[in-house]
């Protein structure tokens, strides 16, 4: 089966843009695109651009052998890491990927597209959490020196790396996806999904609601 993803924001052309760009490249490459399989990204909230629930629930729709067609690199995340985690994704499902501007076909981990990109990627993604760490640790110092108190309140709960994904991890839930599966699509371990709700008690909130 034939998808296609749309990222924009609210731009409403920019979507039309990228619609007409996908349905005609299907036109020309013989793919059976059904509109009502083009997944829509709109964002106007940083909340909405950290969930990407039109990009989960593609993940979770989408199959082994089928297709997906994105009009460029840089409609699969918001930044090279989440760009690396959705291809790799797609990857491990056996998942083609094609890549309008980019004039690219990946259709599986051992493509020679795969082997070019993915490590390129991945040096892109290291050097971004380098410099990412770096800025932590020179603003962590500066505020050291200021002789502010660091580290969280007792009794707080830490901050987790899932908690942008609380409410797709809810609605998948409700929908009896299996947690093996919401781990790959969100992109962690099934033990750090595990604590993660144990922690934050979701299965107790959604038997709530």
């Amino acid at each position: 089966m034939i998808y296609g993803y749309i990222r924009v924001s609210t731009d409403k052309q920019n979507l039309s843009n990228q619609l007409f760009e996908i349905v005609d490249y299907c036109k020309a490459k013989s793919l059976d695109l059904k509109t009502s399989n083009v997944y829509q990204e709109v964002i106007s909230t940083q909340k909405e651009k950290k969930e990407r629930k039109q990009l989960v629930l593609l993940l979770n729709s989408i199959q082994e052998n089928d297709t997906l067609v994105v009009s460029e690199l840089s409609r699969m995340g918001r930044d090279t890491i989440e760009v690396l985690q959705t291809i790799q994704e797609l990857l491990r499902k056996d998942i083609e990927l094609r890549l309008i501007k980019e004039n690219l076909v990946i259709n599986g981990a051992d493509s020679i597209t795969a082997k070019l990109l993915i490590p390129m990627l991945s040096a892109i993604n290291d050097l971004e959490r380098q410099r990412i760490s770096e800025r932590t640790k020179q603003a962590l110092a500066t505020k050291k020196a200021q002789g502010i108190k660091l580290g969280r309140p007792k009794g707080s709960t830490s901050k987790s790396k899932l908690d942008p994904h609380t409410e797709t991890i809810e609605e998948l839930l409700k929908k009896e996806v299996s947690i093996q599966a919401i781990a790959k699509i969100i992109g962690t371990s099934r033990q750090n999904l595990h604590r993660f709700i144990r922690v934050r008690k979701i299965k107790e909130k959604i038997r709530k609601k």
